[in-house]
């Protein structure tokens, strides 16, 4: 197992490999022109070609079909495999052993050194130059698998620069975000900071009020009565002032956390009842007591439209955030809006409660009505949009699919149609903008 043998049986197993398959020659073969090769490997190539008889080397042309064997080189074969096994105790060789080994061809029991590419399959040396894969495209398999290491390498820098860009748009979003949040907070806080101010400086007038009644009670006995009158008076305007002041803060606050939400909606004609008519804009829907023909650029769906009750929902749905958005419905309480689920039944008689999917508030008269969602929250509020005061909330909604807004207007006669009104239209825009300038 000395290392001299071992170079000696590699020296001499470059000048015994055949060139077709790159190994030490089985049963050798010797042509006219004096080129070895297996016997095997040059009578495969030959079966496979559709020319004559040709050195796959020199490309020298024979009549007929000539193997001789080469027993001396047969001989130095044996020798060099001989030498090999003597010297496979050599560290060296057993690592030569291992990095050699690996799959070898089914067919030809030869190792994989070629990959074709237009059959995406690694081949041995025979089948290169066999029938089969006669005019493809090939390359040494070393090759392919460093081609393919430096594709994943490529890819996975790829990966990590978007990744980065991601998180860094990530990132500014989140500082934008708490950027604007921390403003409506400190807005929010100085509104009630100068509503509160208010409010002390009416307490210490109407306390400087009572001091002088006091006074005048304490001078003017006689006047028992009127003087009583008079505090009477006094303490129902104080009562007055608090329940404005309390009113207006209410206001202001439900108007400066709505006024970042208002959204655009648009009615679904796809989903509405026969029975009802759209304006042109979308934007409003009354009851007809004749059934209306269906557009032909948009016909409903049987799961789409609502074939008994006269409903119609909006073409835009929900699944997360706070949303606001108003509706006039005039001055008559025969009416219903809200939010529906997205899974929620249409056909037939419709009951409108949370368990049927739906979340909805009405008969009542009240000719403006915003309707506050937050998705998250679980809650579904509507307010007297004229003065935002609170008329109704959903709680622990605990909502799980996308939610659509729900309308279903007024069957008499006289109603007027329900409408949509636009964010810049909204009246929680304008409350916020008054009640940060305007008087107490």
């Amino acid at each position: 197992g000395d290392p001299a043998s071992w170079e000696l049986a590699e020296s001499l197993a470059n000048e015994v490999t055949c060139p077709i398959c790159l190994e030490l020659y089985r049963d050798p073969v010797r042509l006219e022109c004096e080129h070895n090769f297996c016997r095997a490997c040059i009578s495969t190539y030959w079966l496979q070609g559709d020319q004559a008889y040709t050195c796959p080397q020199c490309r020298e042309i024979f009549p007929q079909l000539q193997l001789k064997t080469n027993r001396l080189l047969a001989n130095i074969v044996q020798r060099v495999r001989r030498l090999r096994f003597d010297s496979s105790a050599s560290p060296v060789t057993n690592r030569r052993e291992s990095v050699g080994s690996g799959p070898v061809c089914e067919k030809h029991q030869e190792k994989l050194k070629v990959f074709c590419k237009e059959e995406d399959v690694a081949i041995c040396v025979v089948c290169a130059v066999s029938k089969e894969h006669k005019d493809h495209n090939m390359a040494p398999i070393q090759e392919v698998l460093q081609s393919c290491k430096d594709s994943a390498v490529d890819l996975k820098k790829h990966i990590c620069t978007e990744y980065d860009e991601l998180l860094q748009f990530l990132q500014a979003e989140k500082e934008l975000l708490c950027s604007q949040l921390q403003a409506d907070q400190t807005r929010l806080e100085q509104l009630r900071d100068d509503q509160l101010k208010k409010i002390q400086e009416n307490m210490a007038e109407i306390e400087e009020e009572v001091k002088k009644l006091q006074a005048k009670f304490e001078e003017e006995e006689e006047n028992d009565f009127q003087v009583l009158v008079k505090v009477s008076h006094v303490q129902l305007n104080s009562e007055k002032i608090l329940y404005c002041a309390l009113k207006k803060i209410q206001k202001a606050a439900c108007s400066c956390f709505i006024s970042t939400a208002p959204c655009t909606l648009t009615l679904d004609p796809a989903s509405a009842n026969s029975y009802l008519t759209l304006s042109d804009d979308l934007a409003s829907v009354r009851y007809c007591y004749t059934p209306q023909a269906q557009l032909p650029d948009d016909p409903p769906t049987e799961e789409s439209r609502f074939d008994f009750c006269a409903c119609v929902l909006a073409k835009q749905g929900f699944e997360t955030g706070k949303h606001y958005w108003e509706v006039e419905v005039g001055a008559h309480s025969d009416w219903d809006i809200g939010v529906a689920a997205e899974s929620a039944g249409r056909d037939g008689w419709i009951i409108l409660t949370p368990d049927n999917g739906y979340w909805t508030y009405g008969h009542q008269l009240c000719p403006l009505v915003g309707v506050y969602l937050d998705y998250e929250g679980g809650q579904l509020t509507f307010f007297d949009a004229t003065d935002m005061s609170h008329l109704h909330t959903h709680v622990d909604a605990s909502f799980s699919e996308k939610l659509y807004p729900f309308f279903y207007p007024s069957a008499e006669s006289t109603a007027k149609p329900l409408r949509l009104l636009n964010p810049e239209n909204c009246s929680c825009r304008k409350n916020t903008q008054t009640e940060t300038t305007g008087a107490f």
